[in-house]
C-alpha cells in the first residue's frame, strides 16, 4: 500500500498583544484539536477547528498569519474527510495570506501549495496537482537547497503523483531521488527513509517487480520495529505492505498472519473504529476472497464498511470498500446484494469528483464487469463505453488506463461473439502497451491472453499462439508472478494445444496449472475443480478414459460439497 505524505499542519504565529487568558483558551482548543485528529476522531475535531478559525478571525483579523494557519489546518481536516468543496477555498485563503505577508517563495508557501496539490490528487485532478507540486519543489530547491529534507519530501510527493498517474518510470526516478536525499539527510535507518522505502516498494508491487519490492518492505519494517517498537501503528503499516506483496503474489498463507498482526496493532493503538482499522479489515477480506473463500471475507468487509460509514459515508475510501464487498457477493453468486453496493460506490465518486473523473470511470468499470458476469451484456456494454469515453478524455487515448478499458469493453463483445467489434478494441489495447514499452506492467499478460483467445475462438491459431506464448514468457520472466496469473496463462496455452490436437504439449501445462491451484487454493477449491475438469477433458480427447474419469469425479465431488454449479464449457 502506497502511503501519501499527509497534508502538513501549520503552527500559529502569535502576536505579543494577545491577552494571556485568550491565548491559553486557544492553546487548549488547539491541543485538543490535534489530539482528536491524530486519533482519527474527525467528527469531534471539526467543531473545534471551526471554533479556532473563528477566534483567530475575531481576535487577530482575517489576514493574520495565525488565521492562515487555522484555515490550513481546518482545510486538512475537511480534505481527510473527503469534503473537498469546503477544503479547497480554505487552502486557497491560507495561500493568499502567506503570499501577501511572506512573499511567493517562503517555505510556508511550499507547504500550502503541497497541501492544495494533495487535495487535487485526492480528487484525481492530476493536471491541477502537478504544477502546484512542481512550484513547491522549485521554492524548496531555491530557498532550502537540493539536498534539504523538505526538498526530498517534495520530490517524494511528485513521485506519488506520477505513480497515481501510472507514469511508473518517472515515479521511480523521483522516488529514488527522494530516497537518496532522505538517506543523506537522516541516515539509512531513519523513519523518513523507511517511509520512502515503503512507497518505492508499492511502486514495484504495481509493476510486478516483486523481487525488488520485498527487500524494501523488509528493510522498512526493520527500521520501524527498531525505532518505534513492534506495536506502533507505523510498524503495522510496514506489516501491511509486506502482507500486500505476498497477497499479490498469491502467497496467501504468508499474507494472512501479517494482516492479522497488523489488525491487532492498529486496533490496540488507534482503536476499533479508525480508518486504518477499516483498511486492514478490507485487506484481510481481499485475502479470503482471493483464496476462494468469499463467505469468510464478508464479515471483514461488513465491519470495514461500518467504520467507513461512521467516519465518512460519502468519502472515496468508502467507495473502495463497497467495491470489494460487492465483489465478494458476486463470487458467492449473490448479484442482487452486489449490485446496490457497486451503484452506491459510483454515486459516491460522482458526487465527490464529478461525472467525468477517472475514479468515476473506475467505478463504472466495476459495475460494467458485474453486468457482464450476470450476462446483462447490453448494460455492460453501455456502462463500459461510458467508462472508456471518460478515460480517454481524462487519461489520454494512449494511456494504460485507456488500454485496460478497451480490453474490458472488447471482452463484452467477445462474450456476445461479436468478434468484429471485439478484435480492434483488444488489438488497440495491446498496441498501447507495446507502444509505451509497458512490457513489465501486470496487465499485459491478461491483454495478450484475451486477444490470443479471441483468435483461438475464430480458429486463427497461427495468430493466437505467439500471443499466448508471449504471455507465458512474460510471467516466467518475472520469476515470481501471482500464482493465479501463472495458472491462467498455462491453462489458456494448454487449450490452444488441445484445440490443435497437440496433446503432448497441452498435458504438462494442465498438470502444472492444477498443481499451482491445489497449492494456492487448496485441494477442494472451485478453481482446483475447474482445473481437474480441464485435464479430464484433455484425457478424454486423448482416448484415456481411465485417467479422465477419476479427475472428473473428484471435480464433481468438490462442487457437490460446495453446492456450486459446474462452469460453462
Amino acid at each position: 500500500m502506497k502511503t501519501r505524505v499527509a497534508g502538513l499542519l501549520i503552527a500559529a504565529f502569535l502576536p505579543l498583544s494577545l491577552l494571556a487568558a485568550e491565548q491559553e483558551d486557544v492553546d487548549q482548543l488547539i491541543k485538543q484539536y490535534f489530539k482528536l485528529t491524530e486519533t482519527g476522531r474527525l467528527d469531534e475535531a471539526q467543531p473545534l477547528g471551526e471554533r479556532i478559525l473563528k477566534l483567530r478571525e475575531e481576535k487577530l483579523g482575517p489576514d493574520h498569519l495565525s488565521t492562515a494557519a487555522a484555515a490550513n489546518n481546518l482545510a486538512e481536516l475537511y480534505r481527510t474527510k473527503g469534503d473537498y468543496a469546503r477544503a479547497e477555498p480554505l487552502y486557497n485563503r491560507a495561500l493568499q495570506i502567506w503570499e501577501k505577508a511572506l512573499g511567493p517563495e517562503h517555505p510556508n508557501m511550499a507547504t500550502g501549495l503541497n497541501n492544495l496539490a494533495l487535495l487535487y490528487a485526492d480528487k484525481g485532478e492530476y493536471g491541477k496537482a502537478e504544477p502546484l507540486y512542481q512550484r513547491a519543489l522549485k521554492i524548496r530547491e531555491k530557498v532550502l537547497g537540493p539536498d534539504h529534507p523538505d526538498t526530498g519530501a517534495s520530490v517524494g510527493q511528485l513521485a506519488t503523483l506520477y505513480y497515481e498517474m501510472s507514469d511508473y518510470p518517472k515515479s521511480e526516478s523521483y522516488y529514488l531521488r527522494s530516497l537518496k536525499i532522505q538517506e543523506k539527510a537522516y541516515g539509512r535507518d531513519n523513519l523518513n527513509t523507511a517511509f520512502t522505502l515503503s512507497n518505492l516498494g508499492a511502486l514495484y508491487i504495481d509493476t510486478n517487480q516483486y523481487a525488488k519490492a520485498e527487500p524494501l518492505f523488509k528493510r522498512s519494517l526493520q527500521i520501524r520495529e527498531k525505532a518505534l517498537g513492534e506495536n506502533h501503528p507505523d510498524t503495522a503499516t510496514s506489516l501491511n505492505n509486506l502482507a500486500s506483496l505476498y497477497r499479490n503474489q498469491g502467497q496467501y498463507a504468508k499474507a494472512e498472519p501479517l494482516f492479522l498482526r497488523c489488525l491487532k496493532i492498529i486496533e490496540a493503538t488507534l482503536g476499533p473504529f479508525h480508518a486504518h482499522t477499516a483498511i486492514t479489515l478490507e485487506n484481510l477480506g481481499s485475502v479470503y476472497k482471493l483464496q476462494g473463500s468469499p463467505a469468510k471475507a464478508l464479515p471483514y468487509y461488513e465491519r470495514a464498511l461500518a467504520i467507513h460509514d461512521k467516519i465518512g459515508p460519502d468519502h472515496p475510501e468508502t467507495a473502495r470498500c463497497l467495491d470489494g464487498y460487492a465483489e465478494a457477493f458476486d463470487k458467492l453468486h449473490q448479484p442482487a446484494k452486489a449490485e446496490p453496493l457497486f451503484e452506491r460506490s459510483l454515486q459516491i465518486r460522482e458526487k465527490a469528483f464529478g461525472p467525468d473523473n477517472q475514479q468515476v470511470a473506475d467505478s463504472l468499470c466495476y459495475l460494467g464487469l458485474h453486468y457482464r458476469d450476470q450476462n446483462d451484456l447490453a448494460r455492460a456494454q453501455s456502462t463500459l463505453e461510458r467508462a472508456l469515453a471518460i478515460t480517454e478524455k481524462s487519461s489520454g487515448p494512449d494511456s494504460i488506463a485507456t488500454a485496460i478499458m478497451l480490453n474490458n469493453l472488447g471482452m463484452v463483445f467477445d462474450k456476445q461473439e461479436e468478434y468484429a467489434k471485439a478484435e480492434p478494441l483488444l488489438e488497440r489495447a495491446v498496441k498501447i502497451f507495446d507502444k509505451g514499452r509497458a512490457i513489465d506492467l501486470p496487465d499485459l499478460p491478461h491483454l495478450l491472453l484475451n486477444l490470443g483467445n479471441l483468435y483461438r475462438e475464430k480458429a486463427e491459431y497461427a495468430r493466437a499462439e505467439p500471443l499466448l506464448v508471449r504471455a507465458r514468457k512474460l510471467t516466467e520472466k518475472r520469476g515470481d508472478p501471482p500464482i493465479d496469473e501463472t495458472a491462467s496463462v498455462l491453462l489458456h496455452l494448454g487449450e490452444l494445444y488441445r484445440d490443435t490436437a497437440r496433446y503432448a504439449l497441452a498435458e504438462p501445462l494442465y498438470q502444472q496449472a492444477l498443481a499451482i491451484k491445489e497449492k494456492a487454493l487448496g485441494p477442494e477449491a472451485k478453481g482446483t475443480a475447474d482445473c481437474l475438469d480441464s485435464l479430464a477433458e484433455l484425457y478424454t480427447k486423448m482416448g484415456k478414459p481411465k485417467k479422465a474419469e477419476p479427475l472428473a469425479e473428484r471435480a464433481q465431488k468438490i462442487r457437490d460439497k460446495a453446492k456450486s454449479p459446474a462452469p460453462e464449457n
